[in-house]
């Protein structure tokens, strides 16, 4: 007995051991969940905040406020938008964190009828609306002394663009001043004469749409010899004269670290040239400056694409494809960028491609490729084609995609190196008199400090009304209606180009949510009942319905417009019917809630207490394996 009475203690003594490890275990693991420390594990570092991300919080130099506006207490909404808001929280969370003091975050639940309700009004928020009739809101705001930049709704279908969308907003509310964007154009865009129809023109709905954003700066291409400092970007439309003046100011912008649009158009219809003035050239180039750049464009050649040519209804041929004009569809927009992710159409006329050239050092990423149905085709052959049957024979296709549009990025030394070339003597009016020289008033920068951005276009065309939008006439008043997404490439380039050039290094996010095959089963098991409910619910409806129309066929003159007890009772089976039907769909989606989260919280309390519970037991194997083989000893 007293032999026994040691053993006895010891192992009370092994059990009492693992249960204070237990324990001690359990409750560091739960300390550590309330310290602000976290390591991100996630294969594409979803937790991590871009570098992009980071330099903006370093900047900021003004308290910023971030009101996150969700509808949290609304029970009824589905797992998958709980937790989207559940990750965007926490992703705003890292950015309070991250901003040292200078960023605060305030969660609000816009309940109905409440202040918070009201404000997220005010600021514009706004979501789809629920069964209830109540407004779901998932937005925020971003406040900056009296500047307000909204998020309207945190688009799950975004999901990937989450940072940059944040990022945004902050770069935008943290801005003094509204954007000014140059025009430099060859094309009758912002209501010029046209010498070639001999009309003034009115202005392009792309120019309407960007000045309804941003402050335009019309740059007559004639007189330019420096950028303004604070222009902020240059769109440089079918450059087909640009002069060494014009070119060298182009090129000192980039280098200061300004940000430039370049489209150029291997055939443009839309040219202004002169009838009558022997010029069979209507392309448009920027060589001198492509060539330092090392990206090579011919303005001899447009791309033809058999895949994505274009319907057309001509005279002679009817309806026929026509290859010169690209429409762009699915998988030639660039779905990892912002400019392009949701774009779904776009059509480019007689466009012509990019190439790098050798020692090209900086990035190119493309945002809009043919397909490797492509070819070239002479754009002599292009405008001396009898038509598209026509065009089409000249195509020899050599299994290239080819770049219609891309971003470069880096830092672009000057193409200039000696400095400037000397400006022209301006010439004299017809009274002999000369105007004043021009004088170059910022000095000349050899080597860029900072990077900035070019984005290429091949094509300037598309910015026209014929091929982005569509008149018709409201109440005697002409409505732009879209044709396509034309106009939405280029509003959504201008707004990327002129944010921080920070938010273009901000990486498109992977998928946050990623749910479970279990969940998945429960939502498809769910989905089927609510297909065989709502089915019976029709069929009942439908038979109810005939046999009123039965009923009612039989009355004739004034008793159709009564109801018989025989058609009482129908209605009232009906509507009992339709009752319990909607009740048990209201059940269905509660079990499935019910079962989702039930599988969350499962999940939450293995991940909770299994790695401790593990590293306990085996602890405890350990200690039960020494005293073994100590023959008892402890």
């Amino acid at each position: 007995m007293k032999k026994s009475q040691p053993i006895l203690i010891q192992r009370l003594q092994s059990i009492g051991a693992f249960a204070m490890l237990a324990v001690a275990l359990i409750a560091v693991n739960v300390i550590a969940s309330l310290i602000p420390l976290r390591i991100d594990i996630t294969e594409e570092g979803l937790y991590t905040l871009s570098q992009g991300t980071n330099k903006i919080l370093e900047k900021l130099e003004h308290p910023v406020k971030v009101k996150y506006f969700f509808n949290a207490s609304y029970e009824n909404l589905p797992v998958s938008v709980k937790t989207y808001a559940r990750k965007v929280r926490e992703l705003l969370r890292e950015y309070e964190s991250r901003s040292g003091g200078k960023l605060t975050l305030e969660v609000l639940d816009p309940q109905p009828d409440t202040d918070e309700e009201q404000w997220a009004r005010r600021y514009g928020l706004q979501g789809p609306q629920l069964p209830t009739g109540d407004r779901l809101f998932h937005g925020m705001v971003v406040l900056s002394g009296e500047q307000e930049a909204p998020v309207p709704y945190f688009d799950s279908r975004r999901e990937k663009f989450l940072e940059y969308d944040i990022s945004e907003a902050i770069s935008r509310a943290v801005r003094e001043t509204q954007e000014k964007v140059g025009i430099m154009s060859f094309l009758p865009m912002i209501g010029q004469f046209n010498p070639r129809t001999g009309k003034q023109e009115g202005e392009w709905a792309v120019i309407s749409e960007l000045r309804k954003i941003f402050e335009l700066v019309d740059l007559i291409l004639a007189d330019v010899v420096e950028i303004p400092e604070d222009i902020d970007l240059v769109m440089l439309i079918h450059p087909k004269l640009v002069t060494a003046t014009t070119a060298y100011a182009l090129d000192q912008f980039l280098v200061r670290g300004g940000r430039l649009m370049v489209f150029t158009d291997p055939f443009s219809r839309h040219d202004t040239r002169d009838p009558n003035v022997m010029d069979s050239k209507f392309s448009s180039n920027l060589k001198i400056l492509f060539d330092s750049w090392k990206i090579k464009f011919s303005d001899e050649e447009v791309v033809a694409d058999l895949k994505l040519a274009t319907r057309v209804n001509t005279q002679a041929q009817g309806v026929v494809e026509f290859p010169v004009w690209v429409t762009l569809r699915g998988d030639h927009f660039n779905r990892d960028s912002v400019i392009t992710s949701q774009l779904e159409t776009m059509i480019l006329p007689d466009a012509g491609a990019f190439e790098t050239a050798e020692g090209f050092q900086h990035k190119l990423t493309p945002l809009l490729t043919s397909s490797d149905s492509s070819g070239m085709v002479d754009r002599i052959t292009v405008r001396m084609a009898q038509g598209p049957l026509d065009l089409a024979k000249s195509i020899k296709v050599d299994g290239k995609s080819r770049v219609l549009s891309a971003l470069v990025t880096g830092m672009f030394d000057s193409a200039y190196p000696d400095g400037p070339p000397p400006l022209p003597e301006r010439e004299a009016d017809a009274r002999g008199k000369k105007p004043a020289k021009r004088e170059r008033t910022i000095p000349h920068v050899a080597k860029a400090k900072v990077e900035t951005s070019i984005l290429l276009v091949g094509d300037a065309d598309f910015l026209a009304d014929r091929f982005s939008v569509r008149s018709m006439n409201f109440f005697g008043q002409p409505v732009l209606s879209p044709l396509n997404d034309n106009l939405n490439f280029v509003l959504n380039a201008t707004e990327f180009m002129v944010g921080n050039q920070e938010l273009i290094h901000i990486r498109s996010r992977g998928q946050i949510s990623r749910p479970f095959t279990k969940v998945a089963e429960l939502q498809v098991s769910a989905q089927m009942k609510y297909q065989e409910r709502e089915k019976k619910l029709s069929e009942t409806l439908r038979e109810v319905q005939e046999r009123l129309a039965e009923l009612q066929n039989e009355k004739t003159g004034a008793q159709k417009v009564l109801l018989n007890p025989a058609q009482f009772a129908e209605v009232k089976k009906f509507r009992m019917e339709e009752v319990r039907t909607r009740k048990a769909l209201r059940e269905v989606r509660k079990v499935l809630r019910q079962d989702i989260e039930s599988l969350g919280n499962r999940l939450l309390l293995i991940n909770l207490l299994a790695v401790p519970l593990l590293v306990a037991l085996f602890g405890f194997i350990t200690i039960i394996r020494r005293t073994i083989r100590s023959g008892g000893k402890p």
